[in-house]
């Protein structure tokens, strides 16, 4: 160590925490198999043996191009979300089923919950509920006039 910089160091040992220098409120603490990092006295990322919890907002920004956050799992991966300090979701949106044959929008995490389902061909289904609609509703090019049938 020379100065105010450590150089050519292969491992620093910390028992505890890594504090910024007069804010002692901003720190990056350690714990068995747990990392915290801490602003303004509140934990706001844990990375643990189980993933990493992350509390207030996580912002994707770029300014030449969208990157966008992506998420892959080898059993249907899915953003869940729920409200306060639910630990189970309340609704998920993503990949369905092992096969990945469809996207949906599901609330809870059971399949026979699903409210909107994408398949890969392009199909839209509603399995439940009712579809309701203020507006208009083309069906084909709703420029031209087609001969196109509806049966209800």
């Amino acid at each position: 160590m020379s100065g105010n910089s450590i150089d050519n160091v292969e491992d620093i040992y910390l028992k505890d925490r890594l504090v910024h220098h007069g804010d002692s409120n901003n720190y990056f603490e350690f714990d068995t198999d747990i990392q915290y990092f801490v602003t303004n006295g509140s934990e706001k990322m844990r990375i643990d043996t189980a993933g990493v919890d992350v509390t207030g907002s996580i912002e994707v920004n770029d300014s030449t191009n969208y990157r966008g956050i992506h998420l892959r799992g080898n059993a249907a991966p899915n953003v869940t979300f729920g409200r306060n300090n639910v630990t189970t979701a309340e609704w998920k949106a993503g990949i369905s089923g092992n096969l990945g044959t469809s996207f949906t929008i599901s609330e809870g995490t059971a399949a026979a919950s699903d409210r909107l389902v994408i398949a890969t061909g392009g199909d839209v289904s509603i399995p439940s509920g009712n579809l309701n609609v203020v507006g208009r509703i083309a069906i084909g090019d709703a420029n031209t006039v087609a001969d196109h049938e509806l049966h209800i």
